[in-house]
Protein backbone atom coordinates (compact mmCIF):
# COMPACT_ATOMS: atom_id res chain seq x y z
CA UNK A 1 0.00 0.00 0.00
CA UNK A 2 1.57 3.59 -1.05
CA UNK A 3 2.45 5.60 1.74
CA UNK A 4 0.56 8.54 3.57
CA UNK A 5 -2.76 6.79 1.63
CA UNK A 6 -5.33 5.98 4.48
CA UNK A 7 -5.94 2.44 5.02
CA UNK A 8 -9.30 1.64 3.82
CA UNK A 9 -11.71 0.31 6.51
CA UNK A 10 -14.22 -2.97 6.24
CA UNK A 11 -16.97 -3.22 7.54
CA UNK A 12 -17.48 -6.43 9.54
CA UNK A 13 -19.68 -8.63 7.90
CA UNK A 14 -23.49 -8.85 9.51
CA UNK A 15 -24.83 -12.20 10.92
CA UNK A 16 -28.42 -13.01 11.23
CA UNK A 17 -29.25 -13.00 15.03
CA UNK A 18 -29.77 -16.58 15.16
CA UNK A 19 -26.50 -16.87 13.96
CA UNK A 20 -25.39 -14.52 16.58
CA UNK A 21 -27.48 -16.33 19.35
CA UNK A 22 -25.23 -19.75 18.08
CA UNK A 23 -22.56 -18.33 18.38
CA UNK A 24 -22.69 -17.26 21.89
CA UNK A 25 -24.35 -21.03 23.12
CA UNK A 26 -21.17 -22.80 21.57
CA UNK A 27 -18.98 -24.29 23.71
CA UNK A 28 -15.22 -22.84 23.33
CA UNK A 29 -14.22 -26.49 23.14
CA UNK A 30 -15.55 -28.77 20.84
CA UNK A 31 -17.78 -31.73 21.77
CA UNK A 32 -16.01 -34.90 21.90
CA UNK A 33 -17.97 -37.47 20.15
CA UNK A 34 -20.07 -40.46 22.03
CA UNK A 35 -18.79 -43.72 22.14
CA UNK A 36 -19.96 -45.57 19.24
CA UNK A 37 -21.02 -48.58 21.86
CA UNK A 38 -22.74 -46.58 23.96
CA UNK A 39 -24.88 -44.59 21.11
CA UNK A 40 -26.23 -48.14 20.28
CA UNK A 41 -26.71 -49.14 23.62
CA UNK A 42 -29.25 -45.77 23.91
CA UNK A 43 -30.78 -46.29 20.84
CA UNK A 44 -31.83 -49.87 21.80
CA UNK A 45 -33.34 -48.85 24.99
CA UNK A 46 -35.07 -46.02 23.41
CA UNK A 47 -36.10 -49.19 21.07
CA UNK A 48 -37.85 -51.17 23.63
CA UNK A 49 -35.72 -53.63 22.50
CA UNK A 50 -34.73 -56.73 25.17
CA UNK A 51 -32.31 -58.73 23.00
CA UNK A 52 -29.42 -55.60 23.30
CA UNK A 53 -29.70 -55.05 27.17
CA UNK A 54 -26.33 -55.34 29.17
CA UNK A 55 -25.59 -59.29 29.62
CA UNK A 56 -26.41 -58.77 33.56
CA UNK A 57 -29.63 -57.14 32.54
CA UNK A 58 -30.76 -59.76 30.40
CA UNK A 59 -29.92 -62.48 33.30
CA UNK A 60 -31.77 -60.82 35.76
CA UNK A 61 -34.75 -60.28 33.45
CA UNK A 62 -34.51 -63.93 32.28
CA UNK A 63 -35.06 -64.93 35.79
CA UNK A 64 -38.04 -63.22 36.78
CA UNK A 65 -39.46 -64.19 33.43
CA UNK A 66 -39.01 -68.02 34.08
CA UNK A 67 -40.20 -67.81 37.51
CA UNK A 68 -43.48 -65.58 37.12
CA UNK A 69 -44.08 -68.49 34.27
CA UNK A 70 -43.77 -71.16 36.58
CA UNK A 71 -45.87 -69.68 38.96
CA UNK A 72 -48.86 -69.01 36.04
CA UNK A 73 -48.36 -72.49 34.74
CA UNK A 74 -49.07 -74.09 38.61
CA UNK A 75 -52.42 -72.31 38.16
CA UNK A 76 -53.21 -73.82 35.02
CA UNK A 77 -55.13 -77.19 34.93
CA UNK A 78 -54.32 -78.24 31.44
CA UNK A 79 -51.21 -77.44 29.89
CA UNK A 80 -52.58 -78.61 26.81
CA UNK A 81 -55.39 -76.64 26.30
CA UNK A 82 -54.95 -73.98 22.74
CA UNK A 83 -56.13 -70.81 23.29
CA UNK A 84 -56.60 -67.56 21.07
CA UNK A 85 -53.87 -65.58 20.60
CA UNK A 86 -54.72 -62.69 22.79
CA UNK A 87 -54.27 -60.22 19.54
CA UNK A 88 -57.79 -59.20 18.79
CA UNK A 89 -59.50 -56.50 20.29
CA UNK A 90 -61.94 -56.52 22.92
CA UNK A 91 -65.60 -56.16 22.60
CA UNK A 92 -66.70 -52.26 22.86
CA UNK A 93 -69.61 -51.99 25.81
CA UNK A 94 -72.11 -49.65 26.60
CA UNK A 95 -70.36 -49.08 30.26
CA UNK A 96 -66.98 -47.79 30.76
CA UNK A 97 -64.29 -49.58 30.35
CA UNK A 98 -61.52 -49.25 33.01
CA UNK A 99 -58.22 -48.74 31.55
CA UNK A 100 -56.69 -52.26 31.15
CA UNK A 101 -53.04 -53.58 29.58
CA UNK A 102 -52.91 -54.23 25.68
CA UNK A 103 -52.97 -57.42 25.23
CA UNK A 104 -49.00 -57.73 24.01
CA UNK A 105 -48.87 -55.90 27.49
CA UNK A 106 -48.96 -58.79 29.30
CA UNK A 107 -45.01 -59.25 30.95
CA UNK A 108 -44.03 -58.78 34.93
CA UNK A 109 -41.06 -57.07 33.10
CA UNK A 110 -40.34 -55.38 30.24
CA UNK A 111 -37.85 -57.13 28.34
CA UNK A 112 -38.94 -60.84 29.13
CA UNK A 113 -40.49 -62.02 25.88
CA UNK A 114 -40.72 -65.53 27.64
CA UNK A 115 -42.48 -64.26 30.79
CA UNK A 116 -45.97 -66.23 30.12
CA UNK A 117 -45.73 -69.85 28.94
CA UNK A 118 -46.90 -70.14 25.42
CA UNK A 119 -49.12 -72.72 25.94
CA UNK A 120 -51.64 -70.14 27.70
CA UNK A 121 -50.54 -67.10 26.22
CA UNK A 122 -49.18 -67.73 22.68
CA UNK A 123 -47.09 -65.04 21.20
CA UNK A 124 -46.90 -62.58 24.20
CA UNK A 125 -43.92 -60.25 23.66
CA UNK A 126 -43.52 -57.24 25.88
CA UNK A 127 -40.83 -54.83 26.53
CA UNK A 128 -40.09 -53.27 30.38
CA UNK A 129 -42.63 -51.83 32.01
CA UNK A 130 -44.23 -51.76 35.80
CA UNK A 131 -42.77 -51.97 39.26
CA UNK A 132 -40.21 -54.31 38.41
CA UNK A 133 -38.91 -53.05 35.16
CA UNK A 134 -36.43 -50.85 37.33
CA UNK A 135 -35.15 -54.63 38.28
CA UNK A 136 -35.07 -55.83 34.64
CA UNK A 137 -32.69 -52.32 33.80
CA UNK A 138 -30.41 -52.19 36.92
CA UNK A 139 -27.08 -53.51 36.30
CA UNK A 140 -26.13 -57.16 38.48
CA UNK A 141 -22.44 -57.50 38.57
CA UNK A 142 -22.87 -60.31 40.68
CA UNK A 143 -25.28 -62.68 38.96
CA UNK A 144 -28.88 -63.52 39.78
CA UNK A 145 -29.51 -66.94 38.51
CA UNK A 146 -28.72 -68.79 41.40
CA UNK A 147 -32.09 -66.85 43.16
CA UNK A 148 -34.70 -67.50 40.58
CA UNK A 149 -34.96 -70.94 42.60
CA UNK A 150 -35.31 -69.05 45.92
CA UNK A 151 -37.95 -66.38 44.19
CA UNK A 152 -39.99 -69.09 42.99
CA UNK A 153 -40.31 -70.92 46.32
CA UNK A 154 -41.17 -67.58 48.04
CA UNK A 155 -44.07 -66.79 45.23
CA UNK A 156 -45.44 -70.70 45.85
CA UNK A 157 -45.35 -69.87 49.90
CA UNK A 158 -47.46 -66.85 49.47
CA UNK A 159 -50.12 -69.39 48.68
CA UNK A 160 -51.55 -72.29 50.33
CA UNK A 161 -51.83 -75.84 48.96
CA UNK A 162 -55.19 -74.67 49.44
CA UNK A 163 -55.83 -71.71 47.47
CA UNK A 164 -53.28 -72.84 44.51
CA UNK A 165 -55.75 -75.50 44.13
CA UNK A 166 -58.84 -73.47 44.31
CA UNK A 167 -57.07 -70.79 41.65
CA UNK A 168 -56.08 -72.95 39.49
CA UNK A 169 -59.92 -74.40 39.11
CA UNK A 170 -60.69 -70.86 38.88
CA UNK A 171 -58.55 -69.71 35.90
CA UNK A 172 -59.29 -72.82 34.19
CA UNK A 173 -63.12 -71.78 34.48
CA UNK A 174 -62.93 -68.63 32.98
CA UNK A 175 -60.24 -69.48 30.33
CA UNK A 176 -63.12 -72.05 29.23
CA UNK A 177 -65.87 -69.91 29.35
CA UNK A 178 -64.00 -66.33 28.14
CA UNK A 179 -63.12 -68.74 25.29
CA UNK A 180 -66.59 -69.97 24.45
CA UNK A 181 -68.91 -67.25 25.03
CA UNK A 182 -66.10 -64.16 23.53
CA UNK A 183 -63.99 -65.55 20.93
CA UNK A 184 -63.06 -62.49 19.43
CA UNK A 185 -61.33 -60.75 22.57
CA UNK A 186 -58.26 -61.85 24.83
CA UNK A 187 -58.74 -64.11 27.73
CA UNK A 188 -56.39 -62.22 29.42
CA UNK A 189 -56.04 -58.96 29.97
CA UNK A 190 -59.73 -59.50 30.99
CA UNK A 191 -62.57 -56.90 29.56
CA UNK A 192 -65.02 -56.35 31.55
CA UNK A 193 -67.54 -57.19 29.78
CA UNK A 194 -66.27 -61.09 29.90
CA UNK A 195 -65.46 -60.57 33.52
CA UNK A 196 -68.92 -59.62 34.59
CA UNK A 197 -70.59 -61.81 32.21
CA UNK A 198 -68.70 -64.80 34.02
CA UNK A 199 -69.99 -63.81 37.46
CA UNK A 200 -73.56 -63.21 36.04
CA UNK A 201 -72.77 -66.65 34.71
CA UNK A 202 -71.48 -68.35 38.31
CA UNK A 203 -74.55 -66.69 40.22
CA UNK A 204 -77.02 -68.82 37.45
CA UNK A 205 -75.46 -71.76 38.24
CA UNK A 206 -76.04 -71.58 41.65
CA UNK A 207 -72.42 -70.45 43.05
CA UNK A 208 -71.97 -69.23 46.85
CA UNK A 209 -71.11 -65.74 46.96
CA UNK A 210 -68.02 -67.17 48.99
CA UNK A 211 -67.07 -68.98 45.86
CA UNK A 212 -67.15 -65.96 43.54
CA UNK A 213 -64.95 -64.24 45.18
CA UNK A 214 -62.43 -67.08 45.75
CA UNK A 215 -63.10 -66.62 41.70
CA UNK A 216 -62.42 -63.18 41.60
CA UNK A 217 -59.14 -63.59 43.83
CA UNK A 218 -58.00 -66.09 41.67
CA UNK A 219 -58.26 -63.99 38.60
CA UNK A 220 -56.92 -60.60 40.46
CA UNK A 221 -54.22 -62.41 41.64
CA UNK A 222 -52.77 -63.59 37.98
CA UNK A 223 -53.67 -59.98 36.32
CA UNK A 224 -51.19 -58.54 39.10
CA UNK A 225 -48.64 -61.61 39.00
CA UNK A 226 -48.45 -60.40 35.28
CA UNK A 227 -48.10 -56.65 35.97
CA UNK A 228 -51.98 -56.08 34.35
CA UNK A 229 -54.66 -53.48 35.31
CA UNK A 230 -56.90 -55.83 37.79
CA UNK A 231 -60.43 -55.53 36.58
CA UNK A 232 -61.93 -57.06 39.75
CA UNK A 233 -61.61 -53.77 40.86
CA UNK A 234 -63.80 -51.76 38.48
CA UNK A 235 -67.49 -50.58 40.07
CA UNK A 236 -68.97 -52.62 38.19
CA UNK A 237 -67.42 -55.71 38.90
CA UNK A 238 -67.68 -54.97 42.52
CA UNK A 239 -71.87 -54.14 42.75
CA UNK A 240 -72.32 -57.10 40.67
CA UNK A 241 -70.58 -59.05 43.93
CA UNK A 242 -72.14 -57.32 46.61
CA UNK A 243 -75.83 -57.72 44.85
CA UNK A 244 -74.73 -61.87 44.54
CA UNK A 245 -74.13 -61.44 48.43
CA UNK A 246 -77.48 -59.86 48.78
CA UNK A 247 -79.49 -61.75 46.81
CA UNK A 248 -77.85 -65.37 47.62
CA UNK A 249 -78.33 -64.63 51.30
CA UNK A 250 -79.69 -67.56 53.29
CA UNK A 251 -79.90 -68.17 56.81
CA UNK A 252 -77.14 -70.88 58.04
CA UNK A 253 -79.82 -73.73 59.21
CA UNK A 254 -76.45 -76.39 60.14
CA UNK A 255 -77.25 -77.32 63.58
CA UNK A 256 -74.27 -77.45 66.01
CA UNK A 257 -72.82 -81.14 67.63
CA UNK A 258 -74.02 -79.97 70.51
CA UNK A 259 -71.69 -82.20 73.77
CA UNK A 260 -75.15 -84.74 74.05
CA UNK A 261 -75.50 -84.96 70.36
CA UNK A 262 -71.18 -85.84 70.04
CA UNK A 263 -71.84 -88.49 72.70
CA UNK A 264 -75.00 -90.17 70.64
CA UNK A 265 -72.59 -89.91 67.51
CA UNK A 266 -69.76 -91.78 69.17
CA UNK A 267 -72.21 -94.74 70.76
CA UNK A 268 -73.88 -95.15 67.63
CA UNK A 269 -70.20 -95.82 65.72
CA UNK A 270 -69.48 -99.42 66.76
CA UNK A 271 -73.08 -100.14 65.20
CA UNK A 272 -72.63 -98.99 61.85
CA UNK A 273 -69.11 -100.08 61.33
CA UNK A 274 -67.91 -103.76 61.50
CA UNK A 275 -63.78 -103.07 62.00
CA UNK A 276 -62.50 -102.21 65.02
CA UNK A 277 -59.93 -100.39 63.07
CA UNK A 278 -62.54 -97.82 61.37
CA UNK A 279 -64.20 -97.63 64.97
CA UNK A 280 -62.13 -96.14 66.54
CA UNK A 281 -60.77 -94.48 64.25
CA UNK A 282 -64.39 -92.47 63.66
CA UNK A 283 -64.70 -92.19 67.29
CA UNK A 284 -61.22 -90.44 67.74
CA UNK A 285 -62.16 -88.19 64.41
CA UNK A 286 -65.88 -87.11 65.99
CA UNK A 287 -64.52 -86.28 69.52
CA UNK A 288 -60.83 -84.55 68.21
CA UNK A 289 -62.94 -82.57 65.73
CA UNK A 290 -65.21 -80.92 68.38
CA UNK A 291 -62.83 -80.33 70.67
CA UNK A 292 -60.16 -79.12 68.85
CA UNK A 293 -62.34 -76.91 66.32
CA UNK A 294 -61.38 -78.62 63.45
CA UNK A 295 -62.09 -78.46 59.63
CA UNK A 296 -63.19 -81.32 57.81
CA UNK A 297 -60.21 -80.72 55.42
CA UNK A 298 -57.76 -80.11 58.23
CA UNK A 299 -58.74 -84.59 59.09
CA UNK A 300 -59.59 -85.38 55.49
CA UNK A 301 -58.00 -85.03 52.17
CA UNK A 302 -60.19 -84.30 48.67
CA UNK A 303 -57.02 -86.03 46.60
CA UNK A 304 -54.08 -87.79 47.04
CA UNK A 305 -52.28 -85.11 46.26
CA UNK A 306 -53.13 -83.37 49.58
CA UNK A 307 -51.57 -85.54 52.27
CA UNK A 308 -49.09 -83.07 53.54
CA UNK A 309 -51.76 -80.28 54.28
CA UNK A 310 -53.90 -82.43 56.77
CA UNK A 311 -52.72 -83.31 60.49
CA UNK A 312 -49.53 -85.45 60.77
CA UNK A 313 -48.90 -88.09 62.95
CA UNK A 314 -45.81 -85.88 63.52
CA UNK A 315 -48.46 -83.18 64.92
CA UNK A 316 -49.54 -84.91 67.93
CA UNK A 317 -48.27 -85.55 71.32
CA UNK A 318 -49.48 -87.83 73.84
CA UNK A 319 -49.20 -86.96 77.80
CA UNK A 320 -50.50 -88.16 80.74
CA UNK A 321 -52.79 -85.40 81.53
CA UNK A 322 -53.17 -83.73 77.96
CA UNK A 323 -52.96 -84.14 73.86
CA UNK A 324 -50.91 -81.38 72.24
CA UNK A 325 -51.92 -80.59 68.35
CA UNK A 326 -49.55 -78.70 66.25
CA UNK A 327 -51.86 -77.33 63.82
CA UNK A 328 -49.12 -76.40 60.63
CA UNK A 329 -51.67 -76.15 57.66
CA UNK A 330 -55.26 -74.16 58.51
CA UNK A 331 -57.54 -71.88 56.42
CA UNK A 332 -56.31 -68.25 56.33
CA UNK A 333 -52.74 -68.93 58.11
CA UNK A 334 -51.15 -66.84 55.23
CA UNK A 335 -48.01 -66.35 57.56
CA UNK A 336 -47.48 -70.15 57.89
CA UNK A 337 -46.68 -69.87 61.74
CA UNK A 338 -47.82 -72.80 63.68
CA UNK A 339 -50.76 -73.00 66.48
CA UNK A 340 -50.40 -75.27 69.34
CA UNK A 341 -53.50 -76.53 70.97
CA UNK A 342 -53.91 -78.26 74.13
CA UNK A 343 -56.03 -80.56 75.03
CA UNK A 344 -57.03 -81.36 78.71
CA UNK A 345 -58.21 -85.42 79.23
CA UNK A 346 -61.88 -85.71 80.78
CA UNK A 347 -61.14 -89.50 82.29
CA UNK A 348 -64.29 -90.51 81.20
CA UNK A 349 -65.34 -92.78 77.66
CA UNK A 350 -65.68 -89.38 75.28
CA UNK A 351 -62.32 -88.19 76.49
CA UNK A 352 -60.36 -87.17 72.86
CA UNK A 353 -57.32 -88.27 74.40
CA UNK A 354 -58.20 -91.60 75.59
CA UNK A 355 -59.67 -91.70 72.10
CA UNK A 356 -56.57 -91.07 70.01
CA UNK A 357 -54.69 -93.10 72.26
CA UNK A 358 -56.62 -96.59 71.35
CA UNK A 359 -56.34 -95.37 67.58
CA UNK A 360 -53.21 -95.31 67.64
CA UNK A 361 -52.51 -98.40 69.11
CA UNK A 362 -53.97 -100.11 66.18
CA UNK A 363 -52.76 -97.49 63.48
CA UNK A 364 -49.21 -97.07 64.70
CA UNK A 365 -46.77 -94.52 64.13
CA UNK A 366 -46.18 -95.01 61.04
CA UNK A 367 -45.39 -91.20 59.79
CA UNK A 368 -47.96 -89.77 57.34
CA UNK A 369 -51.55 -88.22 57.81
CA UNK A 370 -52.94 -88.83 61.08
CA UNK A 371 -56.19 -90.20 60.12
CA UNK A 372 -55.37 -93.46 57.56
CA UNK A 373 -56.72 -96.46 56.95
CA UNK A 374 -54.45 -100.06 57.65
CA UNK A 375 -52.99 -99.34 54.59
CA UNK A 376 -52.02 -96.06 55.09
CA UNK A 377 -54.72 -94.39 52.83
CA UNK A 378 -55.71 -91.21 54.25
CA UNK A 379 -59.58 -90.41 55.06
CA UNK A 380 -61.52 -88.81 52.43
CA UNK A 381 -63.48 -86.20 52.74
CA UNK A 382 -66.94 -88.34 51.26
CA UNK A 383 -65.76 -90.89 53.59
CA UNK A 384 -66.34 -89.10 56.88
CA UNK A 385 -69.51 -87.09 55.60
CA UNK A 386 -71.44 -90.69 54.41
CA UNK A 387 -70.25 -92.23 58.05
CA UNK A 388 -71.38 -89.20 59.83
CA UNK A 389 -74.57 -89.16 57.87
CA UNK A 390 -74.98 -93.23 59.20
CA UNK A 391 -74.38 -92.27 62.83
CA UNK A 392 -76.59 -89.47 63.02
CA UNK A 393 -79.33 -91.68 61.28
CA UNK A 394 -78.78 -94.38 63.92
CA UNK A 395 -79.37 -92.08 66.93
CA UNK A 396 -82.52 -90.67 65.45
CA UNK A 397 -81.31 -87.48 64.10
CA UNK A 398 -81.99 -85.71 60.97
CA UNK A 399 -78.49 -85.77 58.84
CA UNK A 400 -80.00 -82.79 56.87
CA UNK A 401 -79.26 -80.17 59.73
CA UNK A 402 -75.91 -81.97 60.43
CA UNK A 403 -72.58 -81.25 58.57
CA UNK A 404 -68.59 -81.78 58.45
CA UNK A 405 -68.90 -77.87 59.79
CA UNK A 406 -71.66 -78.54 62.29
CA UNK A 407 -68.36 -80.16 65.17
CA UNK A 408 -66.92 -76.58 64.67
CA UNK A 409 -70.32 -74.73 65.03
CA UNK A 410 -70.67 -76.97 68.23
CA UNK A 411 -67.49 -76.42 69.62
CA UNK A 412 -68.04 -72.33 69.26
CA UNK A 413 -71.21 -72.40 70.81
CA UNK A 414 -70.10 -74.47 73.53
CA UNK A 415 -67.04 -72.72 74.22
CA UNK A 416 -69.33 -69.74 74.59
CA UNK A 417 -71.56 -70.97 76.74
CA UNK A 418 -68.92 -72.21 79.33
CA UNK A 419 -68.30 -68.09 79.57
CA UNK A 420 -65.01 -68.17 77.34
CA UNK A 421 -63.88 -64.70 76.17
CA UNK A 422 -64.42 -63.67 72.60
CA UNK A 423 -60.92 -63.75 72.28
CA UNK A 424 -59.91 -67.08 73.64
CA UNK A 425 -62.73 -68.66 71.38
CA UNK A 426 -61.10 -66.95 68.17
CA UNK A 427 -57.82 -68.59 69.59
CA UNK A 428 -58.91 -71.80 69.62
CA UNK A 429 -60.71 -71.58 66.56
CA UNK A 430 -57.92 -70.53 64.55
CA UNK A 431 -60.36 -67.21 63.39
CA UNK A 432 -58.72 -64.10 62.16
CA UNK A 433 -61.50 -62.16 62.88
CA UNK A 434 -65.03 -62.09 65.07
CA UNK A 435 -66.64 -64.34 62.39
CA UNK A 436 -67.06 -66.96 64.53
CA UNK A 437 -69.65 -65.36 66.19
CA UNK A 438 -71.93 -66.24 63.42
CA UNK A 439 -71.08 -69.80 64.90
CA UNK A 440 -72.41 -69.57 67.93
CA UNK A 441 -76.28 -70.50 69.18
CA UNK A 442 -77.03 -70.75 72.51
CA UNK A 443 -80.35 -71.02 72.50
CA UNK A 444 -80.33 -74.44 70.28
CA UNK A 445 -77.56 -75.67 72.62
CA UNK A 446 -79.74 -75.21 75.87
CA UNK A 447 -82.61 -76.40 73.88
CA UNK A 448 -80.21 -79.93 72.92
CA UNK A 449 -79.38 -80.39 76.79
CA UNK A 450 -83.03 -80.43 78.15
Amino acid sequence: MPAGRPAKRVAPAVRPPSARRAALTRPTEPDLPAPPVRRRRIASAAAGRPDDLPKDTASTASMVAIVTREVLKQLREDRDAALPPPSLPAPVLPAPEMPVAAPLDLAVTGALSSLVDSNIYPGVRSVPRGPLASLASRPNPTGTSTLAPVMLRLLNAALTEGTRHAYKHAVTSFTAFSTTHFPASSVFPASIGALAAFVAHLFSQNYAPATLLTYMSALSYVHKLADMADPTQHFVIKKLLAGAQKLAAKPDTRLPITPTVLHKIVDATPFIVSSNYVCYMLQSMFLLSFHAFLRIGEITVHSKARHASVIQVSDVTISNSSLTLVMCHFKHNTSGRPVTLSISRTHDKYCPVLALSRFLTVRGTVQGPLYAFANATPVSRNFFCNHLTKTLKYAGLDPDKYKGHSFRIGAATAAADSGLSETQIQTMGRWKSSAFKRYVRIPVLRMSQR
